[in-house]
Formats: structure tokens, C-alpha cells, sequence
């Protein structure tokens, strides 16, 4: 069992196993073609569960993003890290580790989804003032951000062999024109 799973419950360890499990069949049938009888009968989960947690296999992929979303922001705040820089490597750490499921997804014409929800929670970062911004039109800000980042981030994880976090984060804060020690002015 790896690190990831160590500390979820019960129901997250099932939606885990779901999201696994679906991401093993996307790579031999289109995702219209999975059957949630199918899927629940490979993951050994109950389509009972399924049904109460879930409306499509698409509500899968959403839960894997929340919980990492979830895991990241608790890993802010549990490090202390407050630091934009350290807290961009932190995301980029994480999602180094969904690299593998994420090209199998993107390899299933499935990138719109990642797309959709690397730019939803890009925005709320942005909104929520995790990262910060003083422009005046930080509506227009927030959506080129997410935009770009999200782009930025589909194309790392497809990237053979990929770019460091570290490197990533420096990436990042040179599109971005932001400095990484503001002491250094």
C-alpha cells in the first residue's frame, strides 16, 4: 500500500479503488463504454456504494480531484508552508504523483476533464487569495492564470522525462514575473 492511502478512510480508500480501477479500464474501452456494474465488480466495491456517492464514472475522477485538493491545502496548513514558492513545489510534489493516471486519462480523450479541474481549483486559489494578485482587474487575472497554469500543468505530466517540482515552481514564477525571495528587492 502506498503513502497515499495511508491515512484515508473507508470511503475514501473505496473511491480511491473506484478511481484506480477506472483508470485501468480507460485504457481499453472509451468511458461511455464502462458499465458501473463493470467497474464496481473489478474495484470489489458495491454498486450500492457507488450509487450513493456517485452520479457517473466522471463524479470519480472529480472525487480524486477534491481529495487532492484537500490534501494539499491540509498539507499547507499542517507544514506551515507559507511561502508562495515552497507552496508551489508542495502542488507540484503532489501532482508529480498523479502523473501516471492522469496520461492514461489524457490518453482516453479524457483531458478536458483534467483541464476543467486544474482551472476550477487554479481559480479558487487565485479567489481565495492563496495566490495573491494587486492588479486592478484580478477577474481577468484569475481566469489567464488558470488558464495557463492548467495548460502548463497537462503539459508536465505528459513530459518524458518530466521537469523537477523545484524546477517547475521557478517555471511558474518566471511566466508569472513573480520573485521568489521578495527580500531581494
Amino acid at each position: 500500500m502506498t503513502k497515499d492511502f495511508m491515512f484515508l478512510s473507508n470511503r475514501e480508500l473505496k473511491t480511491q479503488q473506484l478511481f484506480l480501477t477506472l483508470v485501468d479500464l480507460l485504457a481499453d474501452h472509451p468511458l461511455a463504454s464502462i458499465k458501473v456494474t463493470v467497474l464496481c465488480r473489478q474495484a470489489g466495491i458495491s454498486r450500492t456504494f457507488f450509487y450513493r456517492h456517485f452520479k457517473s464514472p466522471e463524479d470519480i475522477i472529480a472525487s480524486e480531484f477534491t481529495r487532492r485538493r484537500d490534501q494539499y491545502l491540509h498539507t499547507l496548513v499542517r507544514e506551515q508552508i507559507h511561502d508562495p514558492f515552497a507552496q508551489t513545489v508542495r502542488f507540484f510534489e503532489l501532482f508529480n504523483s498523479f502523473r501516471e493516471p492522469a496520461k492514461q486519462l489524457i490518453n482516453a480523450n479524457l483531458r478536458y476533464i483534467l483541464y476543467f479541474h486544474f482551472r476550477d481549483w487554479l481559480k479558487n486559489l487565485v479567489e481565495t487569495q492563496l495566490l495573491q494578485t494587486t492588479l486592478q482587474n484580478p477577474k481577468y487575472w484569475t481566469v489567464y492564470l488558470a488558464g495557463g497554469l492548467s495548460e502548463m500543468i497537462l503539459l508536465w505530466l505528459q513530459n518524458e522525462p518530466p521537469q523537477s517540482p523545484e524546477q517547475m515552481a521557478q517555471m511558474v514564477f518566471n511566466f508569472i514575473n513573480i520573485q521568489t525571495n521578495p527580500t531581494d528587492n
